[in-house]
């Protein structure tokens, strides 16, 4: 075990090494988190609702930001009747938190809300429930209120759905949810339940092109689609390849000095017949032994940033994952594996053109 031997020469290095390393996977691996998690569970609100087409404003980057006008509803409902069903999603900016997830629904959706206390607003009032997560940051219950719009409502049930994003959020009647967020008259997705899956690709043409203004697509096409993920995906994906390079400098430096130290060991090595290939060997078991070490470290620093944010009221409640996936574990241990190899390039060329005499005669 020399290649622990050495690691171990230089521990304040050596931990220098894998500290430096862990900052980057751990950026790396809450960034991906977080990106991966909003996708899925924004996947999962979707197809919660067993819909097989999602309407939404043409050109809308998200849900978030589509806009539909009330006489285009009317006339969805018009052509498949109560086969559609209007939502209203938007985020309150609040004192006691910065973005509040609201979910303006029909009375035909609120049965697929899991009521654990309480019971659904009324059609046409302004009281609201509230997820699982929401009552217990803010310590309410059923029956109590809570501030909403520059007023306040009262909270007639809690409920759970399984998903953080929506179970840190508000559900109102879809006329208070377009009154608090100023959407009067607008509704920002509609979905569609076919009863002959067949005809979904004649409907989708069918809508798109009787409705200008918007975009049909399938609702298990609908997430990949929304170009906000596309634009978020790219931005980790530099985020990644930025901590993947800066944790790279960071090993081949180590790896750099350790050789700079040892060339006269390792000119002893080669003069009694070690070839150059396990001088490589044991260089890539130092470099893989700090790059792991960094992953677990930097897997641990990923959870701390993401409790961290998670009781930060600049992101809503439940939008941050609190846990991280085992693919995104393992997928971390893959990318430390390639850190370690690309590391390694640039000591092994020197080890590969350094002959025995030379390292021998180096003080």
């Amino acid at each position: 075990m020399i290649f622990i031997r050495n690691i171990l020469r230089h521990k304040l290095r050596s931990i220098m090494t894998i500290l430096g390393a862990a900052v980057g996977i751990a950026i790396y691996v809450a960034v991906v988190a977080i990106t991966n998690n909003l996708e899925k569970e924004t996947k999962q609100v979707i197809d919660d609702y067993n819909a097989d087409i999602t309407v939404q404003g043409k050109g809308a980057p998200s849900p978030l930001h589509s806009r539909i006008k009330s006489e285009d509803i009317d006339a969805l409902k018009a052509m498949l009747g109560n086969q559609v069903d209007p939502l209203v999603v938007g985020a309150l900016r609040e004192n006691w938190n910065s973005y509040v997830m609201l979910l303006g629904v029909p009375l035909s959706l609120l049965p697929r809300f899991g009521l654990l206390e309480g019971s659904a607003p009324l059609p046409g009032g302004r009281d609201v429930m509230i997820g699982t997560i929401l009552a217990q940051e803010l310590g309410l219950k059923a029956g109590g209120s809570i501030p909403l719009g520059g007023g306040s409502a009262i909270v007639t049930g809690i409920y759970s759905m399984g998903n953080r994003l929506v179970d840190g959020g508000v559900v109102a009647d879809i006329a208070e949810a377009q009154r608090l967020l100023g959407k009067e008259g607008q509704i920002n997705i509609a979905l569609v339940r076919i009863r002959n899956k067949g005809e979904v690709k004649n409907l989708i043409r069918d809508i798109n092109r009787r409705f200008p203004r918007l975009n049909a697509l399938p609702t298990a096409d609908f997430v990949g689609n929304i170009r906000l993920f596309r634009t978020i995906g790219t931005f980790t994906k530099s985020v990644a390849i930025i901590c993947f390079f800066g944790s790279c400098l960071v090993v081949t430096n180590t790896l750099l000095m350790a050789l700079s130290e040892r060339t006269r060991e390792v000119g002893i090595l080669m003069a009694v017949g070690w070839r150059p290939w396990l001088v490589i060997r044991m260089l890539l078991a130092e470099s893989v032994t700090l790059c792991l070490c960094g992953a677990v470290a930097g897997n641990g620093m990923a959870i701390l940033i993401l409790k961290f944010l998670n009781n930060s009221k600049a992101v809503g409640f439940g939008w941050i994952p609190v846990t991280i996936s085992p693919a995104t574990f393992l997928g971390s241990l893959g990318v430390t594996i390639l850190l370690a190899l690309i590391a390694l390039i640039w000591p092994a060329t020197i080890v590969y053109k350094l002959s025995p005499v030379e390292a021998l005669r180096h003080e």
